[in-house]
């Protein structure tokens, strides 16, 4: 597992239990000074105004690098802990303590869709992508555990600003933590043209409307994530005091044991989740989060109830886990953001109004009846959509294949999962039959092209120089540098192709830096019958001629740009240039091995014969990267303006 991964993990795990730990200790205090409606009152004033913002805040999401939106999250939630410990400690009243609290949920709504929102970038396939979110929900579990837990055990030995301030604590330690991550992620889509703020702050509500799936899924987990847990952040010291005779602290021990059986639950099922059925995770996660709270009425008893709520931290983990891929793979990336940014006004509002509602409902009914409501009406709403749920699985399993398809070609390989399902949105697949001629020499090249079934033939000036086979690819240099095809390529045989647009082949290549310091590797000459690596007495004139850039350029320019190359020495360690520099010249490996370094990260490693630093020339931009020695190597430097002039003027397409 990769480092900002491992930091994103930590740094979530110490903000849930943060969130869990404030409200639960507020609660409890604000209990014990005007019963059931103050605490009710807390609930209300630390998500209403979040809620209320949620559209904005997920604009910044999409807006912002999402690791930046983290940090300014943690370190305000941080600040408005500290505010409230010594508030407390102050003597200050309980409206003064509101109006942190309030500061304190504001910013809350931005952390469950910006790391949703990041999660993507960081993950390679699906299944990686199911084990993030499953590590993720049960650290959320094992934040609703340990969360409750400390807040009961601060409160009964020392007093509420303590559990203010510890809360406070965790915070920092998720702001320090996203400081150390490296993520290359696009930090801003701002849109070509130019459109309202309504326009923009409705695009997640937009794009959730429009896929009838997505709405039901958003809906179903947001009113279980918030308005469940709005009832229950008041009905659990109602339930402790009067339903099942134990002091009010106990509370937090009740959602504590919920905590616990989302960590249980994730390490038992972590490995089925990956590879089963999200719609069967996500339907009967909600039956299983919901359904125990009526056997609570049934069976009022502290150790009964503390199992059954358990059993709804398994459920949690299972709901979240399945929603949440879901909706990762069904909203486009552009306003992932902002969908899930609605997702958490509605979670917010709903925990608003569960805690608005659950007083009113106390007032009238029994904790009992309560209780049993939840465990009848979400399992039955569940069960009802489970149709809906089932197809939204069905088309994401659909793009897996061609996901699969795009990530075999080495150059696509190391784009982020969102990437390529952008790519696979837009492939298309077409049978063709054997002789028909896919691309035509000295046409425009609009497509970039996979063989996915039969074998081709490539030929330039009607003699075939190439055989390419099935899982083969082929176009993407015509598309990179905009350019005529140079060789035509015909069936050899009935078989299938799949073609992805221009526009979206590019967006997928430059979508991160990385990648495309990659594709330079991987445009091998083996393509053409020539080997990937040279023998060790291949002069510098024939090693600038394998280069497939270069193979049609005249021999005698290519043997000119070679005598003005000179060979440098490189030390283990030592950097070629770093990521930023300008461009100046590209580089030939002669002997020994180089990194490619992006973000601290190292992405790719080329040794003899490979080739690196020309795409920064060609699109005259900085180093994408930074460049390496491994260990001693010898390395041909060749001059960047002729190898452009020749390049450009010269590639060799297909």
């Amino acid at each position: 597992m990769n480092s900002p991964l491992r930091l994103l993990q930590v740094a979530w795990a110490a903000s849930w239990v943060e969130d869990w730990l404030l409200p639960v200790a507020v609660g409890i205090y604000a209990f014990g000074i005007g019963g059931a409606s103050a605490a009710g009152i807390a609930g209300v004033v630390r998500m209403l105004p979040s809620a209320v913002a949620a559209p904005v805040l997920g604009l910044l999401v999409d807006r912002w690098p999402r690791r930046r939106v983290l940090a300014l999250a943690f370190v305000v939630q941080a600040g408005a802990c500290a505010a409230m410990a010594a508030a407390f400690w102050l003597g200050a009243s309980l409206s003064v303590l509101y109006v942190f609290l309030a500061i304190e949920g504001f910013v809350s709504v931005l952390i469950q869709p910006a790391t949703s929102a990041l999660v993507p970038w960081i993950a390679r396939t699906p299944a990686e992508l199911y084990a993030a979110n499953t590590s993720l929900s049960v650290l959320r579990s094992a934040g609703i555990f340990i969360g409750p837990l400390l807040a009961a055990a601060v409160l009964a030995t020392t007093d509420a600003g303590t559990a203010f301030a510890l809360g406070g604590a965790f915070m920092l330690l998720s702001f320090v933590l996203t400081l150390r991550m490296r993520v290359n992620v696009p930090a801003a889509v701002a849109p070509s043209v130019k459109k309202s703020w309504v326009h923009e702050l409705s695009a997640g509500f937009r794009a959730l409307a429009a896929d009838p799936s997505a709405t039901w899924i958003a809906v179903l987990l947001s009113s279980v994530q918030g308005v469940l847990r709005g009832i229950f952040s008041v009905l659990s010291v109602v339930v402790a005091v009067e339903l099942l005779g134990v002091p009010r602290s106990s509370a937090g021990y009740l959602q504590a044991a919920a905590g616990l059986g989302g960590v249980i639950a994730g390490v038992v099922l972590a490995r089925r989740l990956e590879t089963g059925s999200l719609a069967a995770a996500f339907t009967f996660g909600v039956v299983l989060r919901t359904a125990p709270f009526a056997l609570i009425a049934v069976a009022p008893m502290l150790l009964p109830a503390m199992a059954f709520m358990a059993l709804t931290g398994v459920g949690n983990t299972t709901m979240v886990t399945g929603g949440l891929s879901l909706l990762q793979r069904l909203v486009p990336n552009e306003v992932t953001g902002r969908a899930l940014g609605a997702v958490g006004m509605a979670t917010t509002l709903g925990v608003a109004a569960g805690s608005a509602v659950a007083p009113a409902a106390l007032a009238v009914t029994s904790p009992r009846a309560v209780l049993i409501g939840i465990g009848v009406l979400w399992p039955l709403l569940a069960l009802a959509g489970w149709w809906t749920t089932r197809g939204a699985e069905a088309r994401v399993a659909a793009s897996n294949a061609e996901i699969a398809l795009l990530r075999a070609v080495p150059f696509l390989a190391p784009l982020p999962l969102v990437a390529l399902e952008t790519c696979a949105r837009f492939l298309v697949r077409q049978r063709v039959p054997a002789g028909k001629t896919i691309v035509q020499q000295g046409e425009n090249g609009d497509r970039f092209y996979l063989l996915v079934r039969g074998r081709a033939s490539a030929s330039i000036d009607g003699q075939q120089v190439n055989t390419i086979e099935q899982g083969g690819w082929f176009g993407e240099i015509a598309l990179v540098h905009d350019v005529g095809r140079t060789a035509t390529v015909r069936m050899l045989e009935d078989g299938e192709i799949a073609f992805l647009l221009r526009p979206h082949f590019l967006e997928a290549l430059t979508v991160d830096a990385a990648a495309s310091e990659l594709a330079a590797t991987v445009w091998e000459g083996e393509r053409l019958g020539m080997p990937a690596e040279p023998s060790p007495d291949v002069s510098p004139g024939e090693l600038l001629a394998r280069l497939p850039l270069l193979a049609r350029a005249p021999r005698e320019e290519v043997a000119a740009l070679a005598a003005r190359a000179r060979e440098v020495e490189i030390g283990a360690r030592e950097e070629v240039y770093a990521q930023g520099a300008p461009a100046d010249d590209m580089y030939v490996v002669i002997e020994g091995r180089v990194d490619i370094v992006t973000n601290s990260q190292v992405v790719a490693e080329i040794g003899r014969g490979g080739w690196f630093g020309e795409l920064a020339l060609l699109h005259d931009e900085p180093r994408r990267s930074t460049v390496r020695a491994s260990v001693p190597s010898v390395l041909l430097r060749v001059d960047g303006p002729g190898f452009v002039r020749l390049a450009k003027n010269d590639a060799l397409t297909i």
